[in-house]
């Protein structure tokens, strides 16, 4: 049961990591310190757009520093799995993040706007990932987690 939840919060790793990889910005990595909302100040002063992306990046405490229910290493053999197994759900998130983004340029506004696509799109994959099954996820004889 620990393997599918690591599964239910590691699609929203994999979303973040095609949002990033479609706004050009360098990756996050699995796990950051959870941080306060920023306010309107301190957007205003992001003096670059990946900063202001920074500030805005939705945030889980699933996939924070902060998280007690699933570890690191949990969260990175989900996302092998995931992009083993079902590479569906990356697929889904970059096709459905690029189709967004058309070929506009790259600013604060088109952010919010990715962001707020992001937020659809990983509702849209958090509903399909709780319609199966754990037990879905297993193939006989395959081995998962180490």
């Amino acid at each position: 049961m620990i393997f599918y939840e690591s599964l239910t919060i590691s699609h929203k790793s994999i979303g973040l990591e095609e949002l990033r990889s479609i706004l050009g910005f360098k990756p996050r990595g699995l796990l950051k310190p959870l941080r306060m909302k920023p306010n309107e100040t301190e957007l205003a002063a992001a003096s670059t757009v990946e900063e202001y992306y920074e500030l805005k990046e939705p945030q889980y405490v699933d996939l924070s520093l902060s998280s007690y229910s699933v570890l690191k290493k949990n969260v990175e053999k989900a996302v092998k799995f995931l992009d083993r197994r079902f590479p569906e759900y990356r697929n889904y998130y970059r096709t459905k993040l690029q189709r967004a983004l058309r070929n506009r340029n790259v600013d604060k506004d088109t952010v919010d706007e990715m962001i707020e696509e992001f937020e659809f799109v990983q509702q849209q994959v958090n509903e399909a990932l709780m319609g199966f099954h754990p037990s879905s996820f297993y193939r006989k004889k395959e081995k998962i987690c180490e």
